[in-house]
């Protein structure tokens, strides 16, 4: 394992015979010109390498960070001791400590390296976190390798500059050793985990508000407590139409929360959230609350898939309703529901001949399967044909509209069959969606489908997922 020590040259970081040379540039210079006729010492470094010396520890190489300020009218302007900023540069003494630490403490420090920092106000924030951004991206950092960074000598916005950045840059690998004024021996500080806990938190809170579940749980598991935890896997679940996992998440969790947590909890298990998969309104609604998170992350090809399978359900709705049939061909059903169909068409002849006439992609329609094309003739017939004997005229009216809207999702049913979700690899893009469901300037996709569901008399609340989001981004707010 590497050791390396990253530490910034403060003014009070050479002594000589125990008293501290100042101010740093000029008393430095003449210092390091005469440097054989001195007993340096380096009060806080120094108490660094015992710390270091008694843990057993050697490290590969001691960073050093000095500053080097051109000379102008801002940097020559004197504070009431009449040092200007200049002078206060530690340059020389970056030098001076470059030659005398391994000199003293080869046994504990292999190597220095020496970095200046030229032309950059000690004491300005924004300008230090930029310069340390750039020197430590230039360290070639390896898994191997631990870093501790000494957190004193140097102004206090590039001590704290260092330290983040080095957090930032190196996470777990990097330990902050800190000495005050106070006391003879340096000690670790928690600030690493503090902040790399804090990144953590903002960063999965971005993603919550992105409804990326699965990616706030991979930065918050070990940071947050297990319920936080908990409700995202209910919400990744659910997002995946894995209903009973997140039925199990949330029947073990309502047990151990408190709170927001608990509210948000019963809240979902007492509303209209509650997942009820057997229920084809509330998969539409599902449907439309999935549909609307792919849309607005982007992706635009998931939105397609979303969508197709939208449209499918809203007919299979529609048609089981108006004709009271279900459209459920699988094994299990299939030999009873087909029964009930044949039996419509054998009471309806004008049904029969209608279905028996109708082509599709210039093909006589195969009813035997309750496809989309199949159910849109179904649709036709009802909005279309006088005879029709199952809805009524105000019905048929909703109906009609109904079917103009779902004729605009099929514009989109080449680009999904050239997409990767089904034959092709063509991209998808937002504009090209828009173009294609020729909407009006001020509708989106998603307005599409809330129209949709409002043709058929399904209300739509505020999904789920967004009532967790605002609770947890609430919640972790307060632990940044």
């Amino acid at each position: 394992m590497r050791q390396i020590a990253l530490c910034n040259v403060g003014n009070s970081d050479v002594a000589v015979n125990g008293v501290i040379i100042r101010p740093p540039r000029p008393a430095g210079e003449h210092h390091w010109q005469t440097y054989s006729e001195h007993n340096f010492s380096a009060p806080i470094i120094d108490a660094y390498a015992r710390y270091f010396e008694q843990h057993q520890i050697v490290l590969d190489c001691l960073i050093l960070f000095d500053t080097d300020q051109a000379e102008n009218a801002t940097t020559s302007v004197t504070d009431r001791y009449g040092v200007s900023l200049r002078d206060k540069d530690t340059w020389w003494f970056g030098k001076i400590l470059e030659r005398y630490l391994p000199e003293r403490w080869g046994h504990v420090i292999r190597s220095v390296e020496r970095r200046t920092i030229h032309n950059v106000n000690p004491s300005l924030y924004d300008d230090a976190m930029k310069a340390f951004g750039e020197q430590l991206s230039t360290i070639n950092h390896q898994n191997n390798t631990q870093y501790y960074v000494l957190a004193a000598g140097g102004t206090q916005a590039f001590n704290n500059a260092l330290q983040f950045k080095a957090i930032a840059r190196f996470r777990e690998n990097c330990f902050v050793l800190y000495k005050s004024e106070h006391s003879s021996a340096p000690y670790s500080l928690n600030i690493r985990k503090q902040l790399l806990d804090s990144f953590n938190i903002a960063t999965a809170i971005q993603l919550i508000q992105q409804h990326n579940f699965f990616g706030a749980i991979t930065l918050l598991q070990g940071v947050v407590e297990q319920n936080i935890i908990q409700l995202l896997w209910y919400a990744k679940y659910r997002e995946d139409f894995d209903f009973k996992s997140a039925k199990n998440v949330l029947e073990q969790v309502h047990f151990n929360v408190d709170g927001s947590l608990r509210d948000l909890v019963h809240s979902i298990q007492n509303s209209a959230y509650n997942i009820n998969h057997a229920d084809r309104e509330f998969l539409l609604v599902e449907l439309y609350y999935n549909a609307q998170i792919a849309y607005t992350n982007g992706r635009y090809v998931d939105f397609l898939g979303r969508v197709f399978r939208f449209q499918e359900t809203v007919l299979r709705h529609v048609i089981e309703n108006s004709f009271n049939i279900s459209t459920d061909y699988s094994k299990a059903h299939k030999a009873e529901n087909l029964a009930k169909f044949n039996q419509i068409l054998a009471d309806d002849p004008i049904l029969h001949e209608y279905l028996e006439n109708k082509q599709f992609a210039g093909n006589k329609l195969d009813y035997r399967h309750f496809s989309v094309p199949v159910l849109l003739a179904l649709l036709d017939f009802l909005t279309k044909n006088p005879q029709q004997k199952y809805l009524a005229k105000k019905q048929v009216g909703i109906y009609t509209g109904l079917r103009e809207l779902i004729i605009k999702l099929s514009n989109l049913s080449d680009m999904r069959n050239q997409s990767v979700i089904a034959h092709g690899f063509e991209g998808v893009s937002e504009d090209q969606i828009i173009k294609h469901l020729k909407l009006k300037s001020e509708q989106t996709p998603i307005d599409l489908l809330h129209d949709i569901l409002a043709k058929i008399a399904i209300d739509v609340r505020e999904s789920p997922f967004q009532q967790i989001q605002t609770v947890l981004i609430e919640k972790l707010y307060s632990l940044i």
